[in-house]
């Protein structure tokens, strides 16, 4: 079993600096099954970035997104949702 479908996925997963302006930094334990998988959104649910990664730390860069709320939804290696954040970008 994966032990983030059974406990709070903030446990495993860090997003930061929130709000951010150019570089969004995602940190996740190792046990968290890799890929990680992002996609970012816009207010109106249109999809603005996509991407994955194998690393336990990795960037998204947004300094080319219109300043708002956008929503940042991971998914684990195995398409399990990890979480969805508010992201504020400045």
């Amino acid at each position: 079993e994966d032990p983030v479908t059974h406990t709070d996925p903030r446990l495993y997963i860090k997003v930061f600096p929130n709000p951010a302006t150019r570089i969004l930094f995602v940190e996740s334990r190792r046990n968290v099954a890799k890929p990680i998988f992002y996609q970012l959104y816009d207010i109106t649910g249109r999809l603005m970035l996509t991407g994955d990664s194998i690393k336990d730390k990795f960037e998204i860069n947004v300094e080319r997104l219109t300043p708002g709320v956008y929503s940042l939804k991971l998914y684990n290696g195995r398409d399990i949702g990890l979480m969805t954040e508010k992201i504020i970008i400045h």
